[in-house]
């Protein structure tokens, strides 16, 4: 089931909320993945609605949720080991695990929200926690 009708793939609603206009794709890709609005709300419910499904019935494949899970992270790894050869990240944390720990760590923040555990502001807030670990120069002034 895709969000908006049709049959496409859940998996390909994520990658262009990557790009965001202003922040750069690390930064406000983290945002851009929290159930702010309706539109990212529906998102997040429709997704997990379906992992929750294709979890408790083995004829719903989860393959087309996680399919391009891998190519999500390793932008974002690359997006760290690029901030990291320039300086803005400390060397010694490791891209790869760092690239892994924001991506879930939306998720369940994601999932804090629409369950009513956390506001919206509060989930940000542990965004910028995190952002500020890995950029010392995080928010830009």
């Amino acid at each position: 089931m895709h969000p908006r009708g049709g049959g496409g793939r859940l998996d390909i609603e994520l990658l262009p909320r990557l790009r965001p206009q202003r922040e750069g794709p690390l930064v406000g890709g983290q945002a851009e993945a929290l159930p702010a609005d309706d539109e990212r709300r529906t998102f997040t419910l429709v997704y997990t609605a379906y992992l929750a499904l294709s979890l408790t019935d083995p004829a719903r494949a989860i393959s087309p949720l996680v399919r391009n899970s891998n190519a999500v992270i390793d932008v974002v790894a690359a997006q760290l080991r690029t901030a990291q050869a320039a300086g803005d990240m400390p060397a010694g944390l490791d891209p790869d695990l760092e690239a892994i720990s924001l991506l879930t760590m939306s998720a369940g923040l994601g999932t804090s929200i629409i369950g009513g555990q956390s506001s919206a502001g509060q989930a940000q807030a542990v965004i910028d926690y995190h952002l500020r670990r890995l950029f010392p120069a995080y928010p830009p002034a």
